[in-house]
């Protein structure tokens, strides 16, 4: 659950937030190597936390469905 928490507030903070927002548009419009590298870097760490909360909350349901059960 803590899992689930932490990802998800990672996703949300970094979807919506303006400084991580701004940091891509400047990295975007950079023509440098290393700026599009830390470009892909960002959008693909905010789509890992994405994919960790979707798992976690999926094995958290699984979890409380299973103790419903028993």
């Amino acid at each position: 659950m803590l899992v689930f928490f932490c990802s998800l507030y990672i996703y949300v903070f970094m979807e919506f937030s303006e400084r991580v927002n701004n940091t891509i548009i400047m990295l975007a419009k950079s023509s440098s190597s290393r700026a599009f590298g830390a470009y892909i870097a960002i959008n693909i760490a905010k789509y890992v936390a994405f994919l960790f909360c979707i798992i976690s909350l999926i094995f958290l349901i699984k979890l409380i469905i299973v103790k419903k059960e028993n």
